[in-house]
C-alpha cells in the first residue's frame, strides 16, 4: 500500500522545497505516470512466477496459473501445461469447497487463491506481487494471506509462510517494512519500522490455529512459532504492559508520521487480543493476562481518544482513514458506533469510479483495491450480504484482462500499477470465506 505514492509525494515536497529556497515560484506536480505494469502472473518455464506483460494476449488454462499465450513475441517465456500439473493444481482448489462455491464469486476466488500461491516462494515468502519493487515479503500482505489460506483449506501453505516468518522475526517484535525473499531477515531500503504488523501477525496465527484441522499438529506447530507471537505481543503491549497509545509509527500509508494513526492501534488492539487467546490454549497463563490486559487497555483508551473525534486516521482532525475497518467487526464483535464510523468513512472516501481511497488526506486520485475489499470485508463482518456483494462485484467488473485484480483502478476505470496484489487477494478471499462460512475472525476479547 502507498509502494510507489509516498516516495513521488516525498520527492515532490523535497523539490518543491529546494525551488521555495532559491525564490522560484513554480508549481509542481511530480506523479509518476499512471499504467498498468502487468495483466496477471503465470508458471514460468522454471516454475516461478512471471509477470504476464501488458497487452499480452491468452488465456489461463482453468483452474491453474498455466497462461497459454496467442501473442507471438512471448511464446517460451510461460511454462506448457501438463496434464499432471493441471490435476495438481484443481485438486489444490477443490480444497476451498464452500468458498469457492458461494455466490457468483467463484472465479474472483478461484484466480485469488492461485495468485497467492504462485506468490509463495518455496521457502514460504509471500511477495506482495512477484515483479519489480513488490517482490518483497510485507508481514501485512503475509499476515493476511495466511489468514486466506487458513480459511480456505489450505494450512500446509499457510504454516510455510508463518514458518517464514519465523525466519525473520525481529527480536524486539517490531517489523521492518519489508524483507528480502532469501529468508536473511534483511531489508531492501531503509523504510521505517511498521509497528501495525505486531498487531496483524498474531492475528493471522490465531486465525491458522483455530482453524486447523488436526489440533495436535497444530499445538506442535505453534510451540515452534510462538516467538513470532510472544515478540509481537510484547511490542504491541508496550514495555510497561499499559500502552496507552503507543509511539508514533509507520501504517500501511508507508510514510513517516509524527503522530500515532488509527491505521497501527487497530491491528494492535486485534493482535493483543489473539495472542492473549493463543497464550490461553497453550497454558501461557502469565503472558494471556498480561496481554489481555494490555488490549482491554488499549481498546478503551483509542475508543476514548479517537472514537471521541469519530475515529479518524489522526487526532483530532486527520481525516477519514479505511483502517476503520480494523476496529470493526470481522475483527472486532459488531458496536452501533463502530458500525456508523465505518458507514460514514465509506461515504467520504468513496471516488466517482465506484471505489474507494485509502483517506481523505491521500494524495492522488483514482480507488486502491485493497480499501474496496476491506470495506467489502466489513460489510460481510456485520451479515451486510448486499453491500458487501457491492463492494465485490466491483471488484470483480475492474480486473484486468486475465481476471486478475490489479492495485488500483484509474478514474477512468482501468486497472492500474501491479497486478495481482497479495493483500487485495487475501481480503476477497476472508469477504468470500465470511459470507460463505461466517468464519471467526474476531478473537475473543
Amino acid at each position: 500500500m502507498a509502494r510507489a505514492a509516498a516516495r513521488w509525494k516525498l520527492l515532490a515536497a523535497v523539490v518543491a522545497a529546494v525551488l521555495a529556497a532559491t525564490g522560484v515560484l513554480v508549481v509542481v506536480h511530480l506523479r509518476p505516470t499512471p499504467r498498468l505494469y502487468s495483466e496477471g502472473i503465470a508458471v514460468g518455464t522454471h516454475g516461478d512466477a512471471v509477470p504476464i506483460q501488458p497487452r499480452t494476449r491468452g488465456r489461463f488454462v482453468p483452474g491453474t496459473s498455466y497462461f497459454v499465450a496467442t501473442t507471438r513475441a512471448v511464446h517460451g517465456r510461460y511454462a506448457e501445461p501438463t496434464a499432471s500439473g493441471v490435476r495438481e493444481s484443481r485438486a489444490w482448489l477443490q480444497r476451498s469447497g464452500r468458498v469457492l462455491a458461494y455466490g457468483g464469486y467463484s472465479e474472483l476466488v478461484e484466480r485469488a487463491l492461485l495468485d497467492l500461491r504462485l506468490s509463495t516462494a518455496g521457502n514460504g515468502a509471500l511477495m506482495a506481487s512477484p515483479q519489480g519493487p513488490w517482490r518483497y515479503v510485507w508481514p501485512r500482505d503475509a499476515a493476511f494471506a495466511v489468514a486466506a489460506l487458513s480459511a480456505t483449506g489450505h494450512h500446509d501453505d499457510a504454516e510455510r509462510i508463518l514458518s517464514f516468518l519465523l525466519d525473520v522475526c525481529p527480536a524486539r517484535g517490531v517489523w521492518q517494512a519489508r524483507y528480502l525473499v532469501n529468508g536473511s531477515g534483511r531489508v531492501p531500503d531503509e523504510r521505517p519500522t511498521q509497528l501495525d504488523s505486531s498487531g496483524w501477525v498474531p492475528w493471522a496465527t490465531w486465525v491458522w490455529f483455530t482453524t486447523s484441522p488436526h489440533s495436535a499438529h497444530a499445538r506442535a506447530l505453534l510451540a515452534r512459532l510462538w516467538p513470532i507471537v510472544a515478540r509481537s505481543a510484547d511490542a504491541a503491549a508496550g514495555p510497561s504492559g499499559d500502552p496507552a497509545l503507543p509511539a508514533p509509527s509507520s501504517d500501511y500509508w508507508e510514510m513517516r508520521e509524527k503522530k500515532v494513526t488509527l491505521g497501527t492501534v487497530g491491528p494492535l488492539v486485534v493482535g493483543l487480543r489473539a495472542a492473549a487467546a493463543l497464550a490461553r490454549a497453550t497454558g501461557h497463563g502469565v503472558q494471556a493476562a498480561r496481554w489481555s490486559d494490555s488490549s482491554r487497555r488499549l481498546a478503551g483508551t483509542v475508543a476514548q481518544t479517537f472514537g471521541m473525534h469519530g475515529y479518524p486516521r489522526t487526532m483530532p482532525d486527520g481525516g477519514a482513514d479505511a483502517a476503520v475497518t480494523f476496529l470493526a467487526p470481522p475483527f472486532t464483535a459488531p458496536s452501533g458506533a463502530m458500525s456508523k464510523a465505518v458507514a460514514d468513512t465509506a461515504s467520504l472516501l468513496s471516488v466517482p469510479n465506484g471505489g474507494v481511497r485509502p483517506g481523505t488526506a491521500w494524495v492522488g486520485d483514482g480507488a486502491w483495491t485493497p480499501e474496496v475489499a476491506l470495506f467489502a470485508l466489513a460489510a460481510a463482518g456485520v451479515g451486510d450480504r448486499r453491500q458487501a456483494a457491492t463492494r465485490l462485484d466491483w471488484l470483480g467488473r475492474h480486473r484486468t484482462s486475465t481476471g486478475t485484480v490489479a492495485e488500483k483502478v484509474g478514474p477512468d476505470g482501468r486497472p492500474l500499477s501491479v497486478a495481482p496484489l497479495a493483500w487485495t487477494d487475501a481480503l476477497v478471499v476472508l469477504s468470500v470465506a465470511k459470507l460463505a462460512t461466517n468464519l471467526d475472525l474476531a478473537p475473543p476479547a
